[in-house]
């Protein structure tokens, strides 16, 4: 665990709405492009995906900044 995080778990984590699921979508580069053939969706849309890449996720608070670190596996599918 890095230096002033705690590990995270559903009594800690911020609160994440649709909205603002939304906002980090309309508002980043990295997903503007249209997908052609749905392969990603499709792979990463199982249920059990984040399960599976999610290995570690801590957190810190800091003057009403929370910062979260994970460790996710690549998928190699």
């Amino acid at each position: 665990m890095d230096l002033n995080f705690v590990q995270a778990d559903n009594s800690n984590l911020p609160k994440v709405d649709a909205l603002m699921v939304a906002f980090f979508f309309k508002n980043n580069a990295d997903y503007y492009a249209a997908e052609l053939k749905h392969v990603k969706t499709t792979m990463f849309g199982r249920e059990s995906y984040g399960d599976d890449a999610i290995g570690y996720v801590q957190l810190h608070r800091e003057h009403g900044l929370c910062t979260l670190s994970a460790k996710c596996a690549q998928s190699t599918k």
